[in-house]
């Protein structure tokens, strides 16, 4: 084989496994990767009788400090509204989730009858650990610490979760592949959120009972919503992939132009003096007429 010709086939190889990679990244089973949110995104979602309705929204990004550490979050809205007998009841809570993952350091909002109600976490509680594999799981605990017309308040507050599985959701949104993940903070009902790392968040949450045997009680569909996972709509590992592929296809190509060899110029053969077309015109005489 010509070095010509292996310089070819190392390239070529090197774009074949970078096209398998970059499928691989798009289509690996039960993976998912943490959001890149960023302000004003939004998703919005609704009960299967439309009587309760979510936003949730992303404003900004700003920092926490909760203790000693100073914590990189996103503030973002969350709405509530539900609909019972031609009255509607609607609660906003804020919500600061880390940029490293979600995970939620701050809660604060006001509540019916008790009030405006602040919560701390200290370290803040994942909904879910990166990336999600199937079987995967995370557990422990953090120091709650809440601020209500009661009073101030320190608790321990346990967190766990697990992935369950992985597989095709359908909602009025659209159809996402999605992990399932369980999920079960502090004192509340557990909750499986089907997370899409192509719309940045859930797509559904199904709610559970609490006891010892939690049974499904109702779940919030996406219905819209405004996030796109990178640039022109395409994640940044896709992105990274594909451009590896175009610096091997470069690499590539500037190493076969200095290899191929150069054709030699052909002998050019032995000039002939120049023979004009015509014989040069006689020169009339110079001496007197006569001579």
């Amino acid at each position: 084989m010509t070095p010509v010709r292996k310089v070819f086939v190392v390239v070529l190889a090197l774009a074949l496994l970078g096209v398998v990679s970059l499928g691989a990244t798009g289509n690996a089973a039960a993976t998912q990767n943490a959001p890149s949110w960023s302000t004003g995104n939004q998703w919005v979602y609704s009960s299967a009788n439309g009587a309760t309705t979510l936003t949730m929204t992303v404003k900004e990004q700003t920092s926490l400090t909760i203790g000693s550490t100073t914590y990189t979050v996103w503030h973002v809205t969350a709405t509530s509204s539900s609909t019972s007998g031609g009255t509607t009841l609607s609660i906003t809570l804020d919500q600061y989730y880390t940029t490293d993952g979600l995970k939620i350091a701050k809660t604060n909002g006001s509540l019916p009858i008790v009030g405006t109600v602040t919560s701390t976490y200290d370290k803040p509680y994942p909904l879910a650990v990166f990336p999600l594999n199937l079987g995967g799981s995370w557990s422990g605990s953090s120091q709650e610490t809440t601020l209500s017309i009661f009073g101030t308040s320190t608790t321990t507050y346990n967190w766990n979760g697990t992935v369950l599985g992985e597989g095709s959701v359908t909602v009025p949104a659209g159809t996402f592949t999605a992990s399932q993940l369980w999920s079960k903070t502090g004192g509340n009902r557990p909750s499986v959120y089907f997370y899409s790392e192509q719309v940045g968040w859930a797509v559904r949450i199904d709610s559970y009972s609490g006891g010892a045997t939690p049974h499904y009680t109702g779940s919030m569909n996406l219905t819209s919503y405004n996030y796109s996972p990178g640039f022109l709509g395409i994640s940044n590992v896709v992105w990274i992939v594909l451009l590896v592929i175009a610096l091997i296809i470069i690499v590539g190509a500037v190493l076969l132009l200095r290899r191929r060899p150069r054709m030699p110029y052909p002998a050019q053969p032995p000039q002939q003096p120049y023979q004009p077309p015509y014989p040069p015109p006689q020169q009339p005489p110079q001496g007197p007429p006569g001579t």
